[in-house]
């Protein structure tokens, strides 16, 4: 491909640094495909790049699109799965999933098949470490790619077809109030099915908000740590940093009492007083009801 006179001196004007920035953004949303004994070597995604590349040629500027799944990132195996099972969405916001050996090694037929086998197979999850005994093998989500997408497959089936917009979450995120952001969760809320998905506990509290967040691309920290300990969520925007401290209760009775410890451990643990600093930091406690199905008690902290 010829190289115009203009497109070579913008290429000269790219610094080291500039390069290494691409470079490891491009790891971040496209490598880490194992297909290693070792679990050693990582591969990207071949179709991510190249696209990638060619978005950068076509349109001059750089953009990190979502390839893999605007290219068919439901396989038909894993459309036809669905059509006879729920996903098990509870270890999907967990950096590190464990199988037994023999599930993986010799699986089954589409109605028996182990989910994270198939999950595997179709690319949403891949090697990641066994144990020593070789006993069990870890797999682990390849890339942020990946995982956007599947928080979209998950965030269908856990709300019911309900799409997120990332311009529109973000703009709603953005300025919101913390009344306004506790209605749209707990209408949310209202779309899962509680059958399927029962929410019975503060880690399924927070992966229902994870999978949101995900499925919306928003800048979302989970567990992210500081000085004094792990906020529970955290959303880093332009003009505005928010903390979520999350707990369950099993019905109204300990709200009140969830919430005091929410508020208390935000105050004490500092979470989001970090660098670098938004314009607002807004810090808040939120009590889900088990009984209710609803978040019930907030803060603003």
């Amino acid at each position: 491909m010829a190289v115009s006179c203009e497109q070579k001196i913008a290429i000269e004007q790219v610094t080291e640094e500039q390069r290494e920035q691409v470079l490891k953004k491009l790891a971040y949303e496209y490598n880490g495909y194992c297909f290693d004994a070792d679990f050693e070597s990582k591969v990207f995604s071949t179709w991510s790049v190249n696209n990638f590349f060619l978005d950068l040629f076509m349109l001059k500027k750089v953009k990190y699109g979502e390839y893999w799944y605007d290219n068919g990132g439901i396989p038909l195996i894993l459309r036809n799965y669905l059509e006879s099972h729920n996903l098990d969405v509870t270890k999907f916001t967990e950096t590190s999933i464990d199988i037994n050996y023999d599930d993986f090694c010799n699986p089954t037929s589409l109605l028996t098949i182990d989910q994270n086998v198939l999950m595997c197979q179709t690319g949403y999850l891949t090697l990641n470490s066994t144990v020593p005994d070789g006993n069990v093998v870890y797999l682990t989500f390849p890339n942020n790619e990946v995982r956007k997408a599947l928080s979209k497959l998950v965030a269908n089936k856990m709300f019911n077809g309900t799409t997120f917009s990332k311009k529109a979450e973000s703009a709603f995120y953005s300025n919101c109030t913390v009344e306004k952001m506790v209605e749209k969760l707990n209408l949310l809320f209202n779309t899962i099915s509680y059958e399927r998905y029962p929410i019975t506990s503060e880690s399924t509290f927070k992966m229902c908000l994870h999978v949101s967040f995900l499925a919306g691309d928003q800048p979302i920290f989970v567990e992210q740590e500081n000085s004094k300990g792990r906020a529970d969520i955290i959303l880093n925007y332009d003009n505005r940093r928010i903390v979520l401290e999350l707990k369950y209760a099993l019905n109204e009775s300990c709200a009140k009492k969830k919430l005091d410890e929410a508020v208390s451990q935000i105050k004490a643990k500092d979470y989001g007083n970090v660098l670098p600093e938004k314009a607002e930091l807004l810090r808040v406690a939120l009590v889900f009801d088990g009984e209710k199905r609803q978040i019930t008690h907030y803060a603003k902290v």
